[in-house]
């Protein structure tokens, strides 16, 4: 049965089963509410994201391994660009796409940029020629998007909620005391990972300070 409305969608798309393996239990460690779907190539990929946009779904972040096959027994494995661009329009502008690649050069990093269009999702790569350090910075990514998306959400009903109220009057009104302590928590896990357009809207809610390790958040 297809399974509606999850906290947050993940799709992998990895030919390398170890790999793939690897990537979706460092993903479910981290994020053990999501859904995580996978693919092996391109074909299965884009079946996946429009079976998701038929349901009135569609995912928060895709982690592409830049060279795949376009279908189970294809035996060329690199970036197929209009394979590619058929995925990253099924997957639509909400989607954060995470490249990655071990053969990072100049020329991919162009065409991976060339394969934009107006409207496609935000798109980052990845030099997994680092050994185990791309993993993090594929992670940071994936922090960014996930808990960008959970943080937005929740400062746009506490802003809704204001109507002239304080801001704690605000909050509260906008989820209660114990969504408040999840909000907080979710900026003090994830702060070092947002951009600095999330971090100064955060800032017109919270009171922001870092002290040392420590990030003290307060209304």
């Amino acid at each position: 049965m297809y399974e509606r409305n999850p906290a947050e969608r993940i799709l992998v798309v990895e030919d390398d089963a170890g790999n793939c393996a690897a990537l979706i239990n460092r993903l479910r460690v981290e994020f053990p509410e999501a859904r995580i779907d996978a693919a092996s190539n391109l074909g299965e990929a884009l079946e996946i994201a429009r079976t998701a946009s038929d349901h009135g779904e569609f995912y928060h972040v895709a982690c592409l391994d830049v060279c795949l096959p376009r279908y189970p027994k294809d035996k060329e494995r690199t970036i197929h660009p209009e394979e590619r661009k058929a995925l990253l329009r099924a997957l639509r502008e909400r989607a954060t796409i995470i490249n990655y690649t071990s053969r990072y050069t100049a020329d991919v990093r162009d065409m991976i940029v060339d394969l934009e269009e107006p409207n496609f999702p935000k798109t980052v790569l990845v030099d997994a020629s680092l050994g185990k350090e791309w993993t993090k910075e594929l992670m940071h990514f994936v922090r960014q998007a996930i808990y960008g998306r959970r943080i937005n959400k929740q400062l746009d009903t506490i802003l809704e909620a204001s109507q002239g109220l304080p801001v704690g009057g605000a909050a509260a009104r906008g989820g209660g005391t114990q969504a408040l302590g999840s909000l907080i928590r979710d900026i003090k896990e994830g702060w070092r990972d947002f951009d600095l357009e999330l971090q100064r809207r955060i800032r017109t809610v919270f009171s922001v300070e870092e002290v040392g390790d420590e990030l003290i958040v307060n209304l």
